[in-house]
């Protein structure tokens, strides 16, 4: 849920305008069966809210708000960034996200700008005078560390399933981000509000394992896209799932073609994804004749499914060898098909042949 003054009373505050209102909305949700995680952030708080006017002094990180994002600016105030080192600011999230979460049986939260800001703000400690007497800043990442440590335990003491999911596009901070169970990432590809035409122009592989495949961390990631407004089509949004399914990564249906994410989960779905074991192209799942295309698989029950990525800027035939070993399979007897269409491919032998659109991936079904 994204903060509107009709739903939520000062922007990123842990409590509704209308309470009444704001149970019922949740309440029908969980009525269709959907969770309601609604936006939250640690790090910023309303001049609006009555906590700010008595506080705000003391928790203030010195030099930093926002007034000028569309959302915060239909609410008329600004969102003051705040400190976690400051005194009773992580006493205060802490107490007042839980009554919020009880209080209307909330699934979650959305922590949004999830990353230590830097901080000078002498009140409560933070900065420090070089010898000339210039006043710097400090990133308090262990105030921050803690304050999220505390928000995760009070979430995984209420004795139901909760969920925490953090946005903090291009700014990996794993003392922070250890105490969430989802990343959200992506964001930092609109800066200057210029948004991508293709997805090829700003990734690579490696760039992608690195940043935002989230294993190496033990982290669910999740991908934010920002596709221009003249790429949010089909062959836009495929070209970005080239790289986030190639690395087992899902996408936030958001500024894209939710109809060509959607063609791609069915597939997924379908084959039974979420129990299967995925083997990375990095890990030589298996091997391409042609350096611009990759492939990686997932194995569920005996089959297996081939994401097969051609980031070249041309269409590609390739021969596929899956390493047979690694998936524990014997291509003796196995057919190969195509997911999305069904259409089969050839009986595979040691090697498939397969040809795959520019900036396009094809899913390839493994099975006897």
């Amino acid at each position: 849920i994204w903060p509107s003054p009709k739903l939520i009373k000062y922007f990123g505050y842990p409590w509704p305008t209308d309470p009444q209102k704001f149970r019922r909305l949740v309440a029908e949700k969980h009525r269709h069966g959907i969770k309601v995680v609604p936006y939250s952030c640690l790090t910023f708080l309303s001049e609006a809210s009555p906590e700010w006017k008595f506080f705000g002094p003391a928790w203030h990180v010195t030099g930093y708000a926002d007034r000028r994002s569309a959302d915060v600016g239909r609410y008329g105030c600004a969102f003051m960034t705040v400190c976690p080192a400051a005194e009773g600011w992580a006493d205060f999230a802490v107490w007042a996200n839980r009554r919020y979460v009880e209080t209307f049986n909330l699934d979650g939260l959305y922590h949004d700008n999830t990353f230590p800001y830097p901080c000078y703000n002498p009140i409560h400690g933070c900065g420090w005078r070089d010898q000339t007497g210039a006043v710097h800043r400090v990133y308090p990442i262990f105030a921050h560390r803690r304050l999220y440590r505390r928000i995760y335990a009070m979430m995984k003491s209420l004795g139901r399933e909760t969920y925490m999911i953090a946005h903090m596009s291009g700014r990996v901070t794993m003392p922070v981000l250890s105490f969430v169970d989802a990343y959200l990432d992506g964001e930092q590809f609109r800066a200057g509000g210029h948004h991508v035409t293709d997805y090829r122009d700003v990734l690579t592989v490696d760039y992608f394992r690195a940043e935002f495949m989230g294993k190496q961390w033990g982290i669910m990631p999740v991908f934010l896209p920002e596709l221009a407004r003249q790429a949010r089509d089909r062959r836009g949004t495929r070209t970005l799932l080239a790289f986030t399914l190639l690395h087992d990564v899902p996408v936030w249906a958001i500024w894209c073609s939710r109809e060509a994410v959607d063609e791609v989960r069915r597939v997924l779905d379908k084959f039974g994804y979420v129990s299967a074991k995925f083997f990375g192209y990095w890990q030589g799942a298996c091997e391409t004749s042609d350096s611009q295309v990759k492939a990686s698989a997932y194995l569920r029950d005996g089959r297996a499914l081939l994401v097969v990525s051609n980031f070249a800027r041309q269409d590609r035939t390739v021969s596929l060898r899956p390493n047979w070993k690694l998936l524990g399979l014997h291509p003796k007897g196995l057919r190969a098909a195509d997911a999305e269409t069904g259409q089969q491919i050839c009986a595979p032998g040691e090697r498939i042949r397969l040809t795959i659109p520019q900036g396009d991936l094809r899913l390839v079904l493994l099975t006897k």
